[in-house]
């Protein structure tokens, strides 16, 4: 059986890598040496951009819950959430909506405003009421 070690370097860490080879084939031991920062170029760049996007929202949704909980609902209560949020978040609550509305217990989620509770988030404002 060959063991696997992972190792994440540069070339300023090539001694250390070094040592760890030494280490590896000191042993008797088969192991196989796996540069992470090459898999991760064989198997694609990750889109940063998109996991901004992915942080952003669970940030967003845990706003949202939070909000609920602070407005006195009960953690079954379904709601109405109006979003006035600059057109780059929107993008973002859009291309999620799905997940957004069943995390959140969102019965209609309205780009604008709705009579309920305004609560300030970042450079717009939510809406939230009882559906």
């Amino acid at each position: 059986m060959i063991k696997k070690i992972f190792v994440v370097y540069d070339e300023e860490d090539q001694e250390h890598v070094d040592k760890i080879k030494n280490y590896a084939s000191g042993t008797g031991k088969k192991y196989e040496l796996i540069d992470c920062l090459a898999l991760k170029e064989k198997l694609g760049k990750v889109d940063d951009e998109e996991l901004k996007k992915e942080g952003w929202l669970r940030e967003f949704l845990h706003f949202i819950q939070n909000s609920r909980k602070n407005v006195g609902f009960e953690v079954t209560d379904r709601i109405v959430l109006g979003v006035v949020l600059p057109e780059e978040k929107l993008e973002i609550i859009k291309k999620y909506i799905n997940y957004l509305k069943e995390e959140a217990l969102i019965e209609r989620l309205i780009f604008g405003e709705v009579i309920g509770n305004k609560i300030a988030f970042e450079d717009g404002e939510i809406y939230i009421n009882k559906a």
